[in-house]
């Protein structure tokens, strides 16, 4: 009894998973050449199957393989794993995890940080600072900007932003409203002095505190000038105008005093920006926007943005548009994934498209041979337009037949223009088919028949007797063989080829039809009267075995052209005819 309950509380245990505490310590910090420790603490829990240790890179946390040289030492004990990293350089600075696979679930440990130090790492560090406005000028108002570049930023403790004035250099208070955000962190210094005016004018410099007994690094010097003066004033466009596409015109305004009214103009004319044409345009802030939607060739011209201050001059800058369009262009080939352009095959056109705009209307067009134009559109089982992109269109067609010779164009009309190609298919290869009986019993008579299509002229039809792998050519007398032409059209033609009085030895054979160099399927005769299975039986059991070439190829395009759920009646009556 004790044994049953300590297995069903090991039974729900396993399937009660939950977080369990899983920790790695170690050094943080080792020189080039030293030996790195991390080890792990895992909470015991019986679903635990594996761990992992893995490290940081190219963005992704990787499997490490503890078995190489470099990890000698390394252990997945599963409570107390090692990872031991011999021979440390740069490759090995990184972050690291403990991954632990339990019954149901992943769960991962802490990350810790492994940082090595190279004596290069260990020089005094150097700081550059510069600017957001290069000449170092902003007019009263503005926002200022000033960066920080550290090398060796490992060797630094900490940093202050000092002001040197006439009456002597002193640290910045960054905690004070006006140096809101700015920033001093491992990898990136900036400060941010708000709302200049003129007591902000004078020197700036950063000085780091360094580790390892090195000197206190100091940056270079900058000066901000904060003047006061008539508006500067940038326009930028979008390099690219895409036609039926919004455009965008940005504008930088510098100023002193701040207050400004702003105008856009196209040409001499002020811009109603409320209308929706230019739904998205602002003209308030030191960057206002002018947008212009759906561009067309109508909205080409000169644009200007107009910044009027009492206390200086207005100021008006232009930028040109230019809306690119053309007419389209289009190529037509036949797809490499096509198949000969025989009869019965699948080929598939395939046209390249340029237009700008895109295009507005494709059509498909067959140029028969009375030179009557036909619209193409999708036609199951013959035809299908795809769309590949906006740039490229298939026309598909399937089981080519003669009647599907002409030209094929193709189309592409803009608001530009059209562009028209056009590719002539002419379907080759022929199709040659003879049937008979299979099974004839002895002095009866052997009858075939035979359809075959003409897209050449042919010499006279030959039909030949196969025997012991031999072909003769069968010599038409009008008694023992003989050949009718029956019913036949411009394109297709019927014929019939008759054995009289059939010999069990002399006419059991294979026999075929042959058009110049090409061959027909061939029919083997049994000439036989074998009482074992009636005549009939055993024909059927012959033409079984004799369909089994083209069977599976007739099947497949028959179930092609179902729908789904004709395809799962079709195959439940299979399933049960079969049994």
């Amino acid at each position: 009894m004790v044994v049953l309950i300590a297995i069903s509380i090991s039974h729900l245990w396993l399937n009660q998973e939950r977080i369990i505490k899983i920790q790695i310590e170690g050094q943080g910090t080792a020189q080039v050449g030293d030996v790195v420790c991390l080890t792990g603490n895992v909470e015991f829990h019986p679903s635990v199957k594996y761990l992992r240790w893995q490290k940081y890179h190219n963005g992704y946390f990787v499997d490490i393989n503890i078995n190489k040289s470099k990890y000698q030492g390394s252990t997945k004990n599963l409570q107390n794993p090692k990872l031991v990293i011999n021979d440390g350089d740069q490759d090995d600075e990184a972050d690291y995890r403990l991954e632990v696979q339990l019954a149901k679930s992943t769960q991962y440990s802490n990350v810790r940080n492994v940082k090595i130090l190279s004596s290069a790492l260990l020089e005094t560090p150097t700081i550059q600072i510069y600017p957001d406005e290069p000449d170092g000028k902003y007019y009263v108002g503005e926002d200022v900007t000033i960066k920080a570049n550290i090398r060796n930023p490992l060797g630094v403790l900490c940093v202050t932003w000092q002001k040197e004035t006439e009456a002597g250099t002193h640290t910045i208070n960054t905690a004070l409203p006006k140096y809101k955000e700015t920033s001093n962190a491992s990898d990136e210094h900036q400060l941010l002095i708000r709302d200049c005016n003129d007591s902000d004018q004078g020197g700036y410099f950063l000085l780091a505190a360094c580790n390892y007994d090195q000197e206190d690094a100091r940056s270079n010097k900058i000066y901000l000038n904060i003047v006061k003066g008539p508006p500067i004033v940038t326009l930028s466009q979008v390099s690219e105008t895409v036609y039926e596409k919004p455009v965008e015109f940005k504008a930088a305004i510098r100023i002193f005093p701040k207050q400004c009214d702003v105008n856009w103009l196209r040409g001499s004319q002020q811009i109603d920006i409320n209308q929706p044409k230019y739904a998205g345009s602002t003209v308030v802030g030191a960057s206002p926007v002018l947008w212009i939607n759906e561009v067309n060739k109508d909205d080409e011209g000169d644009y200007s943005i107009e910044v009027i201050n009492k206390e200086w001059e207005p100021i008006r800058i232009s930028k040109k548009l230019v809306v690119n369009t053309e007419k389209p262009t289009v190529s037509l080939k036949i797809s490499e994934e096509s198949d000969s352009m025989n009869f019965g095959n699948t080929i598939t056109l395939k046209a390249e498209i340029t237009a700008s705009p895109p295009p507005s209307s494709i059509q498909w067009i067959r140029i028969n041979k009375k030179g009557k134009n036909e619209e193409i559109k999708n036609k199951s089982g013959k035809f299908l337009i795809k769309n590949l992109n906006e740039n490229c269109q298939t026309l598909r067609i399937e089981n080519l037949d003669f009647s599907d010779n002409g030209k094929y164009k193709i189309t592409v009309t803009n608001a530009v223009g059209e562009a028209q190609n056009a590719l002539d298919i002419k379907v080759g290869g022929q199709m040659i088919f003879i049937a008979g009986p299979t099974v004839v019993a002895p002095a009866e008579i052997i009858k075939f028949r035979t359809e075959y299509h003409i897209s050449e002229s042919f010499s006279n039809p030959m039909w030949l007797k196969i025997k012991h792998f031999q072909a003769k050519e069968i010599v038409f007398d009008g008694t023992k063989y003989s050949v009718y032409n029956t019913a036949s059209t411009s394109s297709i033609k019927n014929q019939k080829f008759v054995i009289a009085d059939a010999e069990k030895e002399g006419d059991t054979a294979a026999y075929q039809l042959a058009l110049d160099n090409m061959r027909s399927n061939k029919l083997n005769i049994f000439v036989d009267n074998c009482g074992e299975y009636s005549t009939e039986k055993e024909g059927n059991c012959l033409r079984f075995f004799a369909l089994q070439t083209v069977s599976t190829k007739a099947m497949r395009i028959a179930f092609d052209k179902m729908q789904p759920a004709q395809f799962k009646d079709k195959i439940k009556e299979f399933k049960r005819y079969c049994k």
